[in-house]
């Protein structure tokens, strides 16, 4: 295998050169584009590969970042993870994953990924339990921690990067408003309104369409604000609506995809025809919501973009930058489809 020695005395230069060029220092330590390029053609022509064990002694870490994440799947884990991978193929560091649901001790999964020294570590979906064992072994080995997705639970010293939800519902507002909808209800999840945990996704949604709806100056009234926790309450939701003897809502906001689509299920088999009668608007954007009958209008939230951001904080901690613990929110956008239009007269 060839050396540094090997590579300086092909092209007549020091092995400081070489070593400062191949590490990435050319421009700190001065020197010239031609002579840096020099060195590279002839590592790749001699076939010079870096001792990465070696360096990772030196340095105190491996180029290696553990991802703990519950499944590959659902759908947005499998976008998170995808852009935290391709970010670290980008900067030549490699992704380890730990899908927690699936072994059988996931303390012992942590714990045998931190003994390899990673530069840092990714956590997804981690309730109060993992958050907090993640946290502690993180902290007592010196290794950098950052979280993704809103699910995940708030720790003071955990630095989240989540989507701005609750701009994404007012998105979602201000588009049906703009129809002309003021009758809009929103559809939740089972803790809506009673979490003690504001942040959890569900509620930042909520709280982003009931802002917006005050906005626009209209009421929120207590029937329109829908537990999804599962079908039966949403077709219990719906009929107690229709029998109530008052307006129907002309519009939902619902707080995922899935909702979504199981409320337009719902409301098709109560023959209310969507957007005729209805509008319904999601968020999430899967892959589900471009090929349903109608198309979902919904929130598009940047997974990759959010799981790349990850791996750029561990690497700027590594580099000695401050990072504050605080949440790092990226902008969403709406996705216009056949599921909205202008309410019936």
């Amino acid at each position: 295998m060839p050396t540094l020695d090997d590579i300086a005395e092909s092209i007549g230069l020091s092995r400081a050169t070489v070593s400062h060029v191949l590490k990435g220092r050319s421009e700190k330590m001065r020197i010239s584009p031609e002579t840096a390029q020099k060195v590279l053609d002839a590592a790749s022509k001699l076939g010079y590969i870096p001792n990465e064990s070696a360096r990772s002694m030196k340095r105190g870490y491996a180029k290696v970042i553990s991802y703990a994440a519950p499944l590959i799947w659902p759908q947005f884990v499998s976008w998170y993870v995808e852009g935290a991978a391709l970010e670290a193929d980008r900067q030549e560091i490699l992704m380890h994953i730990i899908p927690w649901t699936l072994v059988d001790d996931y303390r012992k999964a942590v714990d045998s990924a931190l003994r390899q020294r990673p530069m840092g570590f990714i956590m997804q979906s981690a309730d109060n339990e993992h958050t907090d064992y993640i946290f502690k072994r993180c902290s007592a080995e010196g290794i950098p921690l950052v979280s993704v997705d809103a699910s995940s639970s708030v720790h003071p010293e955990v630095r989240r990067i989540i989507s701005d939800d609750e701009s994404g519902a007012a998105m979602a507002v201000d588009h049906l408003v703009g129809l002309g909808h003021r009758r809009i209800a929103v559809l939740s999840r089972e803790w809506m309104g009673g979490s003690q945990n504001p942040e959890l996704f569900p509620l930042m949604r909520e709280n982003g369409f009931i802002k917006a709806m005050k906005k626009h100056g209209l009421d929120v009234l207590p029937e329109h604000l829908i537990n999804g926790g599962s079908d039966e309450k949403i077709s219990s939701a719906i009929d107690s609506l229709l029998l109530s003897g008052k307006p129907f809502p002309t519009a939902f906001f619902c707080v995922t995809d899935m909702l979504a689509m199981n409320l337009m299920k719902v409301l098709q088999q109560r023959d209310i025809s969507i957007p005729e009668k209805v509008s319904v608007i999601g968020f999430g954007e899967m892959m589900m919501a471009a090929y349903s009958n109608p198309g979902l209008t919904t929130v598009k939230q940047p997974y990759r973009e959010m799981g790349a951001a990850a791996v750029r904080r561990i690497i700027e901690i590594r580099a000695g930058k401050k990072v504050a613990s605080t949440d790092e929110f990226h902008p969403v956008s709406l996705v216009l489809r056949e599921s909205t239009a202008s309410p019936a007269l």
